[in-house]
């Protein structure tokens, strides 16, 4: 029985997508959705301010972070779905993963994302412990 639904997102159009999937799928089995988005460890954010005058990145990246998450709990919550949202830094894989275990989830839904993303996904595929359900980006 699926209770606990982790869905990860970020700001690409599949994370979106899967994101509608998740809240249908949590509403029709009445389970809890726990949001993740990751993001990666200050070292860029510090050479990026060390070598420029942009000041405040790791503020804006938070916030930006924080705005998707906040809007993907607003979507859940319109649908009647019980949901709350983390933010997580490092590696994205490892750390959807280990939130996955450390909460018990029995589900793990991401977004299928094109480029560089693609090897988290395959990550998560690989060494998760639970069904994983990867969404594509939706076509319009």
């Amino acid at each position: 029985m699926i209770t606990r639904i982790l869905l990860a997102v970020d700001d690409s159009p599949a994370a979106m997508a899967s994101a509608r999937h998740a809240i249908e799928l949590a509403a029709c089995l009445g389970a809890r959705l726990h949001v993740v988005t990751v993001v990666p460890d200050h070292s860029l954010s510090n050479l990026v301010t060390r070598m420029g005058s942009h000041p405040g990145v790791h503020e804006r990246r938070d916030q930006a972070a924080e705005a998707i998450l906040d809007h993907v709990v607003r979507l859940a919550r319109a649908s009647e779905v019980e949901a709350d949202a983390h933010l997580l830094e490092g590696d994205a894989a490892r750390r959807i993963l280990a939130e996955a275990r450390s909460m018990h989830a029995d589900l793990i839904v991401v977004g299928r994302s094109e480029g560089l993303d693609r090897s988290t996904t395959a990550h998560i595929l690989e060494f998760a412990g639970q069904p994983v359900l990867v969404v594509p980006p939706e076509v319009r």
